[in-house]
């Protein structure tokens, strides 16, 4: 893998470019997305502005870089994993990426994890079919409810990307 993450002179991260560029396409045959130089409402608004081929490369940017968890600048940001393991579930490979450094994944935690999925498969073959990924993340966000100690956000699934991701909270009540 090649390592994502650097620093520039004065100490602030900066991250590599994706391997591939976004250009403006004039062929609709080669285009992976297509947006309108203009809304359809163009002719009752007579002000609004034909889109610029930077203001739609931006689009079809931001809309690529939204479609997976590893093109999306929060995951980019923090670098290589410090740790990669794959789960067999019947005929599916899930991988556990762990970018928490400071709590390694012991052989407990995998066969804890190992049991979990099993259960899953059994009981749910349907959430097994719509994970790709656990990703164990090294920052705990506020609570949804307004209370980190009764009520911490322990993780969540984010199913357009195929993702389960575990808080560090999430951590220590999984693994304890």
């Amino acid at each position: 893998m090649v390592n994502i993450e650097s620093k520039n002179k004065s100490g602030q991260e900066i991250i590599q470019p994706l391997p591939f560029t976004y250009a403006r396409v004039y062929d609709q045959s080669l285009a992976q997305y297509k947006y309108n130089r203009t809304g359809i409402r163009a002719a009752e608004a007579p002000s609004s502005l034909p889109q610029s081929d930077d203001t739609i490369v931006g689009l079809a940017r931001e809309t690529f870089e939204k479609s997976k968890w590893f093109y999306s600048e929060y995951w980019r940001k923090k670098g290589q994993p410090k740790e990669q393991i794959e789960f067999r579930v019947g005929e599916k490979t899930i991988t556990l990426y762990n970018f928490n450094g400071e709590i390694p994944f012991t052989d407990a935690h995998m066969a804890k994890t190992a049991n979990v999925l099993a259960e899953f498969a059994s009981k749910f073959p349907q959430v097994i079919d719509k994970i790709d990924w656990i990703l164990i993340d090294q920052l705990q966000p506020p609570s949804y409810y307004g209370d980190s100690v009764n009520y911490p956000s322990n993780g969540q699934t984010l199913s357009d990307w195929k993702i389960f991701q575990l808080y560090p909270r999430g951590d220590g009540v999984y693994f304890s």
